[in-house]
């Protein structure tokens, strides 16, 4: 399947959630131009998957929607699906390009005027929120940005974060094209 050249490298890390929304999240995740999705194993997630035997037999499940949406978009190259890591060794593999989704925070700047590059990563939280101790990891390692006064649901912030940072991207692309 040909398709364009995405305009930016997006790593999502979304912290684990119970039920389909994790699915639903990488499904869209995908057909919004995700390069990457790393699972998150934040200290407030309400699942986890500590047995190797059990993430697998998961992990192929995701796989599976991710090549499935991937196809419906006619993307040309399937995103990886990581195993689960903590905050800190995603901030550690993509320090200085990371942003972190935090909810009400006066020091959080509004996604719609961060700036970012080609390569990216974002980070959605659980949904219990972050930890004191991640959000302190997060100060150090990533710049936090808001989409605005609404609570949203993780899959849901995730999904707008990365449509939002994808559009903004080849808005760009377009208009450096033109110009």
């Amino acid at each position: 399947v040909a398709s364009a050249a995405l305009p930016i490298n997006l790593t999502v890390g979304l912290a684990l959630l119970r039920g389909d929304r994790f699915e639903i999240a990488i499904q869209k995740l995908v057909e919004i131009g995700a390069s990457s999705i790393v699972p998150l194993a934040a200290q407030h997630c309400v699942v986890s998957y500590a047995v190797d035997r059990e993430w697998d037999r998961r992990l192929t499940r995701l796989q599976r929607i991710a090549m499935e949406a991937a196809e419906q978009s006619e993307r040309s190259t399937i995103p990886q699906i990581a195993r689960p890591v903590s905050v800190e060794a995603f901030l550690a593999k993509h320090s200085g390009i990371s942003l972190a989704l935090v909810e009400r925070s006066e020091a959080a700047e509004q996604l719609m005027t961060v700036s970012f590059d080609r390569d990216v990563a974002v980070l959605v939280g659980p949904e219990g929120g972050w930890s004191k101790r991640e959000l302190q990891t997060i100060a150090l390692g990533a710049r936090t940005v808001s989409l605005g006064p609404l609570i949203l649901r993780a899959e849901t912030a995730a999904i707008v974060t990365a449509g939002a940072l994808m559009q903004r991207a080849w808005a760009r692309n377009t208009h450096q094209e033109e110009g």
